[in-house]
This record gives structure tokens, C-alpha cells and sequence, in this order.
């Protein structure tokens, strides 16, 4: 397995702002009262091996926002414009991503998303911090993790985990939450000047900026 997909042991449960999902229809665990985080701790998918062995030029890259039927193709654009190849790997990567989108659409309770693709180096979100979003869908396809931990804005976690490549976490934002939020997250530490693909759905935003209501 390649370095940039490094395996790690399980994620710990971390309180009673966590949840662990099975299956994707899993993470409307969200939806618990107490829960912070659900995480679908699922093994890498065969198409993010398939990813860290592209040329950084190759690696799509998109943000967009519109219907989530659309979504797969979208996706597909931002392929052909980077020279992504086709094959197995491509088409798995888009039914993924159209999965994921029409879950977090579910959960939000709209029919719009939106998708960013960011291909990254160094630490581009270094602070911890809370999201300004009712939820955010959150997987890295390529590098480390998202680290998350219990804690304040800007402070270090005493105790900091990592989601793993291809793992798949559903966290609930400082937007319109009723209690006071316990986790914090931030972008992992580079490894080297590797490139990370982070893959981040959210519920759309209406005309007027504002997120529609989670059902």
C-alpha cells in the first residue's frame, strides 16, 4: 500500500459526542441529540489507491453547487479538465461521491449540495476550529486525515485522533446548534510535500447565504 494511504488502527470512541457508523445510512446517526461526529471508519475504498498514484496534475479538483442529481457529472468535468484517466478507478471514485452527495443532501433536507475537491499541501486549515455550517461532510482521499479532538477554539486537544484515508466523517457545525459543541478539528500536519485530496459536501446555502434547516 502506498505511504500517501498509510493504514492506522481503529478510531477510538472519543465521549459521547461520537458515533460509528456501519454502513453510509449510518451516519444519520447525526441526528442523536448528543452527537458531534458520526464516523463511517470504512476500509479505504480499492479507487484511493488508485488516487495516490496520480500525478498531482491529474487529481480533480472542483467547488460546486447545484442539484445533487447533477453531482456525479460534475465531478466527471473536473476529471476531464485535470486529464484524470477513465477506468475502473474513475468510475467508482464518481459513484462514491454521488452516494455521499445524495446522503448529505438527505440529511440536510434540501435537494442542493455542495462539493469542493481540494487538492492541497502543507496544513491549509491549521486552527482548530468549529464550522460555521448545520453539517459538514468530511473525506480525504488521498493523504491524512482530518484531526479531531475535545476541546476549544485554538487550543490543542489533550487527546487528538485522525480520521483515516477514505474514511468518511459527518460532523455537526456551530450553525444553529442548541448546545455548546465539545469537538474541534483542523487539517492534519504535511507529510513532506505530498499533495492531500479532501473531499467536503455541505448542505447548499439559499440565495440569501443562509443554509437550509436539517429535517
Amino acid at each position: 500500500m502506498s505511504a500517501l494511504v498509510a493504514e492506522q488502527a481503529p478510531i477510538e470512541e472519543l465521549g459521547e459526542a461520537t458515533r460509528f457508523a456501519s454502513t453510509l445510512s449510518g451516519l444519520r446517526a447525526i441526528r442523536e441529540g448528543s452527537a458531534e461526529l458520526v464516523i463511517w471508519d470504512r476500509p479505504a475504498p480499492d479507487y484511493v489507491s488508485w488516487l495516490a498514484a496520480l500525478p498531482e496534475a491529474r487529481l480533480p479538483r472542483r467547488r460546486w453547487q447545484g442539484e445533487t442529481r447533477h453531482a456525479s457529472a460534475a465531478i466527471e468535468e473536473a476529471c476531464e479538465a485535470c486529464g484524470t484517466p477513465e477506468g475502473i478507478g474513475r468510475d467508482c471514485f464518481l459513484l462514491d461521491v454521488a452516494a455521499l452527495a445524495s446522503t448529505m443532501a438527505e440529511l440536510g433536507g434540501t435537494s442542493e449540495i455542495e462539493i469542493r475537491l481540494d487538492v492541497t499541501q502543507g496544513q491549509p486549515c491549521p486552527r482548530w476550529h468549529r464550522d460555521a455550517v448545520p453539517m459538514r461532510l468530511l473525506s480525504t482521499l488521498r493523504g491524512p486525515g482530518t484531526e479531531f479532538g475535545v476541546g476549544s477554539q485554538h487550543e490543542e486537544p489533550r487527546d487528538i485522533r485522525r480520521l483515516g484515508c477514505g474514511a468518511v466523517g459527518l460532523l455537526r457545525g456551530a450553525k444553529g446548534a442548541i448546545a455548546p459543541l465539545q469537538l474541534v478539528h483542523r487539517s492534519p500536519p504535511a507529510i513532506g510535500r505530498a499533495p492531500r485530496l479532501l473531499l467536503v459536501i455541505d448542505p447548499a446555502r439559499d440565495e440569501t447565504g443562509r443554509e437550509p434547516t436539517g429535517s
